[in-house]
């Protein structure tokens, strides 16, 4: 069979000969696009906003694929109504966006807006706001803009998060907004029992971003959320409460982007897509989404161009000549934000063998344990020479937004 796998811009065409495959995509059949829910949804919105007040916009930046403009296009009139409008760019710990990232997240509105525009830096103290403390300890520091304005619009997306279970709602303003030591401490809990896609009942980051939002006077904030899926476009939307609005699509977004497998395969084929196949440090999602459908001792293909590289340096450099064991007992012990990616990485590399087919230098892979390749071909030619022509194979074409589950019983709802 002949299967189309993402690769930057362009698709590299993958040919399975004999071997069992599983083609994990997500089955979509009930995934409508509904204009009728996204404007019912954005009425509820425009009913309650008041052009008078002092209003703040938290949106996404471009490492998140949220269809930001065109809730600007339904609400552009009462926007421009708004003299007191202020927008913050949720950036979290990424880089300032460029301007070319910013077009890309608001159209033809970023120029309109640019004035109103702010941009959170985490590490900007003067920007920020101590607000109290989670019961699990995290220190919670958020945008003072946040404080300053009468009403609060959250406008965000729900995917599944590798380690929160889910994008979207709360993940606005614990990292969106938050400062460099909240994110630190709550991103600490990415290596604890229950931090895994699409998992939010005994989630220990999730549960942790949900509280600090308890420091917030929630009757001042609404959240307008969505599931956008590739190639059906909006399915799903909820106006209301920061909480409520999320959960209300929660469902709804695991169902469009997960895949049950019934059997591991001894190697996995799974690709970034853009906007997280940019560098290493996103691109990641991509082998977490998949690591329940692999057989321990197994073989990851990962798939991402990195075009800009690592990204976040504090990871790769951790995972740099040291052993998987050396690495998780120095997380736990000092451990510095970026660590969460290399504690998951190492703790990966002890299950799995992983090859990475990119653009980056694979003599600098091969210090960390993962071995470098320029193509797909000759990636999976040494999978399969090394787990054998009948080795199953399972295939992930869009492998940061398809969450792989696994179910002891029950067949196969994919096959090929």
């Amino acid at each position: 069979m002949n299967i189309k796998i993402p690769y930057g811009s362009e698709e590299i065409s993958l040919s399975i000969g004999r071997n069992p495959v599983i083609l994990a995509v997500p089955d979509r059949s009930g995934a409508v696009s509904s204009d009728q829910a996204f404007e019912g949804e954005i009425a509820r919105l425009k009913g309650e906003w008041d052009c008078k007040k002092s209003n703040l916009i938290i949106i996404n930046d471009a490492d998140r694929s949220t269809p930001t403009a065109k809730v600007f296009d339904r609400i552009l009139t009462l926007l421009k109504e708004t003299p007191k409008l202020k927008i913050l760019v949720a950036c979290g710990t990424h880089s300032m966006p460029k301007d070319e990232e910013m077009r890309a997240v608001l159209g033809k509105y970023y120029d309109y807006f640019r004035e109103k525009i702010f941009f959170h830096h985490s590490k900007d103290n003067e920007s920020l706001k101590y607000s109290g403390k989670t019961s699990r300890g995290t220190e919670v520091w958020l945008n003072k803009l946040v404080f300053e304005c009468e009403r609060v619009l959250a406008i965000g997306s729900l995917e599944p998060h590798y380690f929160a279970g889910l994008t979207g709602g709360r993940k606005a303003f614990l990292p969106g907004i938050a400062g460099y030591i909240s994110i630190e401490m709550n991103h600490k809990l990415a290596l604890e029992e229950g931090s895994q896609p699409l998992a939010l009942a005994g989630n220990p980051v999730h549960e942790d971003m949900d509280e600090a939002l308890n420091f917030l006077d929630l009757s001042r904030v609404r959240s307008f959320q969505m599931v956008d899926v590739p190639g059906k476009g909006i399915v799903g939307a909820s106006y209301g409460g920061i909480r409520e609005s999320f959960y209300d699509l929660a469902d709804l977004a695991k169902e469009s982007f997960s895949y049950d497998v019934a059997e591991k395969a001894e190697i996995a084929v799974t690709a970034a897509v853009p906007p997280l196949d940019k560098n290493l440090y996103q691109a990641q999602k991509a082998v977490e989404n998949v690591v329940a459908g692999v057989k321990d001792g197994g073989i990851i293909i990962w798939v991402s161009a990195c075009f800009s590289g690592i990204g976040g340096t504090h990871f790769f450099e951790h995972l740099v000549s040291r052993t998987p064991d050396e690495i998780i007992e120095d997380v736990k012990k000092n451990f510095k934000l970026g660590w969460q990616k290399s504690g998951r990485m190492a703790r990966n590399l002890k299950r799995f063998k992983i090859f990475l087919v990119s653009q980056m230098d694979t003599g600098a892979l091969s210090q960390t344990g993962i071995k470098g390749y320029r193509d797909l071909k000759s990636a999976l030619a040494a999978a399969l020479t090394e787990k054998g022509a009948d080795a199953r194979v399972l295939i992930v074409p869009r492998g940061s937004e398809t969450a792989v589950t696994y179910r002891t019983s029950g067949p196969l709802s994919n096959t090929a």
